[in-house]
């Protein structure tokens, strides 16, 4: 019940707090600002908020806290898996007075987030327990428990669900968009499942025999203690410690310790753990002369009884040795960030109350910074690895389909590529490769073995490996894109370079091309890059896995890259189906946007936004609302330049944000933006024919 408990925690530090310190800067809460962007889309709600705050506050609070406090009422225990058992069990009754009790969230809706929640984390692993017992050895498949450190990557779950009923989603059992949207909050871990807790136990056991003579005394026959063998019992208790945990925010990364000693006990003294008596015997002790009557004599012996006893003694100690897991250091990931955002249908106008949620929470600081700064638009120096148009956060902008991946990125980079060479080294073609197949949104079920919706380079290069097409100390097999485009469900088509002209008319009709290419501007021997489409002015967009600047940089198609080239393989998705829309444009002006006031008809704020953003007003019942969709313009209208004279490439994804009453069917407006210049835009851009790619 993660998210029932965050949703609790931001209500009672909204509540309370009059102040912030946020990375030790004492900072105002800004009230208005968190209540018009969190409200801003349901215009009633706003203008109560505004005059009821804290009452609401108080009322939203009290709401989330009394509904944890009845379900643990209800059951008699604060267990998920009890709570969850009873919802699933109501009775009629029961369920008519939960209802009655908890207005805000129904039973389904928070077994549903239980259900996400229990899938955000593995509560165990499985791995080997080993007794070496004086050289015997013997194994056993142990549970391990990992809660303790994995529990507290709970919390990207635990965001979504305190979000979605602040925001009122989590009222309508039906609003399910973010729950099937959240497999983006589920962490990637990765366990080193070979550490282990050594627990070993020494020990010496050896007899010592003893002489006790009732006129010498004791004294010692025998101690074998100098020839006693040491004899041991150890434990090797698995741990499962984290090596990393990959998050929609970003890797955490732990350094392992290997055999940290905790315990290295000296011997110690002696212990007697048996004495017996082993024999006895008769030892002459004196004679003694006897005189007899007669005048005769004799001799008279005396013996004593000398006993031998066996004592066993021995001496232990204990070692105690134990992996250890350091760290972590956290490393931002703005690409996987985003992807969150958008699958969870947040927009930067939500991002203040995403801070908020993780104010509260511990060890947040660093994607605090990260969310500042991606709210004031200062991400210039991240390294995105998605050429996409991420038109729910809005400013982060790229032309064409496809994701520009550097064969050298950390992630992956360092990975082997065959037995000699990495994927930074070798790997330009299995990189070329995967920006095609994620780009073209391909069948990548048999290519995602992380499944992160993507087919990336390291994965790429594993086919190449397996399949054969990995040749050693050359690179990759030409064979290899045919080969990994049909696993991928897509049309490939190969040409030689006397057959370019029809490769420019595949980038026309919008195909990809990956081509081979010789020396020159790309290599001094031998490369692959990716021709992602062709510019306005004819010049071919480049998306080179290797140098940066061959990607920012228009190339002519002739003179440069048929010069170079030496083969191209053209790549299309026939699943990917397209539809013929009219298109127009419009800002959001009052009369233009379904809310009202520049809240879009699902409550996005669009003022001060313009056609980077992307979003678009549909008919739901063809393109439902909320979805991403894939637009192509004609070609005389595909650059526009905004006021502020930054030429946007219109083709890109675009969000369904926006309905109207004009939208019907096969019909679309696109959000140009308001203010001076925007409208005279709409009228230039006027009523065209645009290809929908619908995902």
């Amino acid at each position: 019940m993660g998210f029932l408990i965050s949703a609790i925690d931001f209500f009672k530090n909204l509540v309370v707090a009059k102040r912030k310190v946020v990375n030790g800067e004492d900072i105002k809460v800004n009230y208005a600002k968190i209540i018009r962007k969190a409200f801003g889309k349901y215009i009633a709600w706003a203008f109560i908020v505004l005059l009821l705050f804290g009452t609401i506050l108080y009322g939203i609070t009290f709401a989330v806290n009394e509904a944890w406090e009845y379900l643990t009422k209800l059951t008699n225990s604060t267990e998920i898996n009890v709570i969850y058992d009873k919802l699933a069990n109501m009775t009629e009754e029961e369920r008519l007075a939960f209802e009655d009790t908890i207005a805000f969230v129904t039973p389904e809706k928070i077994m549903k987030y239980i259900d996400k929640e229990r899938a955000s984390v593995p509560s165990e692993i499985y791995a080997t327990k080993t007794i070496n017992d004086d050289g015997n050895i013997s194994t056993e498949q142990i549970s391990v428990d990992i809660s303790a450190l994995s529990s507290q990557y709970i919390l990207p779950w635990q965001l979504i669900g305190a979000m979605d009923i602040i925001t009122f989603n989590g009222i309508d059992n039906d609003n399910t968009k973010v729950l099937d949207a959240s497999n983006y909050a589920i962490s990637q871990f990765n366990w080193a499942t070979d550490t282990t807790r050594d627990e070993t136990k020494y020990w010496k056991t050896w007899d010592v025999v003893t002489k006790v003579d009732p006129k010498k005394g004791t004294s010692v026959v025998s101690d074998g203690e100098d020839d006693a063998e040491e004899h041991f019992y150890q434990v090797k208790t698995p741990l499962g410690l984290l090596e990393s945990v990959n998050t929609c925010f970003g890797l955490y990364q732990y350094e392992i310790k290997r055999d940290v000693v905790l315990v290295d006990e000296p011997y110690s003294a002696r212990q007697l753990v048996e004495k017996k008596l082993i024999k006895t015997e008769k030892v002459l002790d004196h004679t003694e002369t006897v005189h007899h009557s007669d005048g005769t004599t004799s001799t008279k012996k005396h013996y004593r009884t000398v006993k031998y006893y066996k004592s066993t003694y021995t001496k232990t100690r204990n070692t105690l040795i134990e992996d250890q897991m350091v760290g972590p250091t956290f490393t931002f990931n703005p690409t996987k960030f985003i992807q969150f955002l958008n699958a969870s249908e947040y927009t930067v106008d939500d991002l203040d109350l995403l801070k908020l949620c993780l104010e509260s929470m511990p060890n947040t600081n660093n994607i605090l910074d990260m969310l500042d700064r991606i709210i004031e638009g200062d991400y210039g120096d991240l390294d995105f690895d998605f050429d996409f148009d991420f038109g729910a956060i809005g400013g982060i902008s790229g032309a064409g389909r496809i994701p520009l991946f550097h064969q050298w990125d950390t992630r992956w980079g360092g990975d082997a590529y065959g037995s000699s060479g990495t994927i930074a080294t070798s790997g330009c073609g299995p990189t070329s490769a995967a920006m095609v197949i994620t780009g073209l949104q391909g069948d990548i079920s048999k290519l995602d073995k992380n499944n992160d919706g993507i087919c990336d380079p390291r994965e790429a290069a594993a086919y190449s490996v397996s399949h054969g097409y990995r040749v050693e100390g050359v690179g990759t097999s030409w064979d290899y894109f045919a080969d990994i485009g049909k696993t991928a469900g897509l049309n490939v088509r190969q040409y030689d370079v006397s057959q370019y002209k029809k490769v420019y008319e595949e980038l026309k009709k919008g195909n990809v091309v990956i081509a081979s290419m010789g020396p020159g501007h790309f290599t001094s021997q031998g490369h692959f890059i990716v021709l992602s489409h062709v510019l306005e002015d004819g010049k071919i967009k480049v998306n080179d896995p290797n140098k940066e600047i061959c990607s920012t940089t228009p190339w002519d198609f002739e003179s440069v890259i048929v010069a170079e080239a030496r083969q191209f393989w053209a790549f299309d998705n026939p699943n990917r189906k397209s539809s013929d829309f009219i298109a127009t444009g419009y800002t959001a002006a009052a009369d233009e946007c379904a809310g009202g006031l520049g809240i879009t008809a699902n409550g996005t704020q669009v003022i001060g936004k313009d056609l980077r953003h992307r979003y678009i007003a549909v008919d739901t019942k063809v393109i439902p609302m909320n979805s991403i969709v894939y637009i192509e313009v004609p070609a005389n209208v595909r650059y526009q330049t905004m006021p502020d004279g930054t030429v946007i490439d219109m083709n890109g994804y675009y969000t369904a944000v926006d309905t109207g009453s004009a939208i019907k069917g096969n019909k679309i407006d696109i959000y140009f933006g308001t203010g001076a210049g925007y409208k005279e835009l709409c009228f230039a851009f006027g009523r065209q024919t645009v290809q929908i790619y619908l995902k």
